[in-house]
């Protein structure tokens, strides 16, 4: 090897089995390579997003740092499932739960615990000619379906090493693995996120459907905020190649407002004050909810929709409805619609 440049861990630095490895272990190859050992078991999840519950009074970024196990949860988008996570840093493994697990996408009997490696060479990982299997239900699976599932298991890994390298190194994406980067959009830590947006523009995922779920236009809710939502597109048109521009900012402008847009006319605010028409305000009880009603009219779907992009609203059940000669447009605490 001589001379031969390191560049982050060298396969053949790793143990030759299963890629599961324990801290001591892992800290030094890191330490070998010149990586920073303690940024290695950094969680990576955004604590203060509502989708994330952790287990303990103060948020641990850091477990190796601190040598304290950490129980978190997050919420996956419209089917309301809570994934736990058991996370010690003196352990080479991560348990997970999830009584209700989506069965459509591991394709497996809701198994009661699944468990995942801590640390892990995601390059090296896959390379291996058997994969381990992640359950102890005594489910048996091929390895390409072993490949499928472990996909969509590190896509939404807690360790922030852990979910960068997989991103990184992912190629064209299934259903599970682009709904759990969407997720990580919106939950994740700022690296992770810029990681996740380079990743869904490289890998020529559906934008459609991050789009529906970042701006809650699918069959469920996703209860990603609007300002979650416009956060995340944001990113997302940082990343965005210049061929796809165009296309990119239609499907933002349709969805999050005309701000995204390049193109057209600029409305500017004292415009929109004046065209926009408060004409009643009201209140409704169905479904056994109380909702507050604000409707305007404006003279086109243009102007309600610069005027919804810029209207704040911090509460449930409070809605926006403007009418316009294109139909009517609406806002909530989740989007416009």
């Amino acid at each position: 090897m001589g001379d031969k440049k390191k560049k982050g861990i060298e396969k053949e630095s790793l143990p030759p089995v299963d890629l599961f490895h324990t801290l001591t272990a892992r800290a030094n190859i890191l330490s070998k390579t010149g990586q920073d050992a303690n940024a290695d078991l950094k969680l990576a999840y955004n604590i203060e997003s509502s989708r994330v519950n952790e287990g303990k009074d103060k948020f641990i970024p850091n477990l190796l740092a601190t040598g304290q196990a950490v129980s978190l949860s997050i919420q996956e988008f419209g089917t309301n499932i809570i994934i736990k996570f058991l996370i010690n840093p003196n352990s080479k493994e991560i348990e997970m739960s999830c009584p209700s697990f989506n069965v459509e996408l591991f394709e497996i009997p809701r198994p009661e615990k699944i468990v995942l490696p801590l640390i892990i060479d995601v390059q090296s990982f896959f390379n291996q000619s058997q994969l381990p299997n992640f359950t102890r239900c005594g489910e048996n699976f091929s390895q390409d379906d072993l490949k499928r599932k472990w996909k969509i298991l590190l896509s939404f890994h807690p360790i922030e090493s852990v979910a960068i390298s997989f991103y990184k190194i992912a190629d064209k994406p299934s259903l599970g693995v682009q709904s759990f980067a969407t997720l990580m959009l919106v939950i994740g830590t700022p690296d992770v996120k810029q990681v996740v947006a380079k990743f869904l523009w490289k890998s020529d995922s559906s934008m459609e459907f991050v789009m529906t779920i970042l701006a809650n236009r699918g069959i469920q809710h996703t209860g990603i905020t609007y300002d979650e939502g416009r956060e995340a597109v944001k990113l997302l048109q940082k990343f965005c190649p210049s061929d796809k521009k165009s296309y990119f900012e239609k499907m933002a402008a349709d969805r999050f407002g005309p701000s995204f847009s390049s193109e057209g006319q600029k409305i500017s605010q004292s415009e929109i004050a004046s065209l926009v028409k408060f004409k009643r305000r009201y209140f409704s009880s169905e479904h056994e909810v109380n909702a507050e009603y604000e409707v305007y009219t404006a003279p086109n779907k243009q102007v309600a929709m610069a005027f919804l992009e810029n209207y704040s609203i911090q509460k449930k059940y409070f809605y926006v409805e403007i009418e316009t000669p294109e139909g009517p447009i609406g806002k909530d605490i989740c989007g416009i619609y």
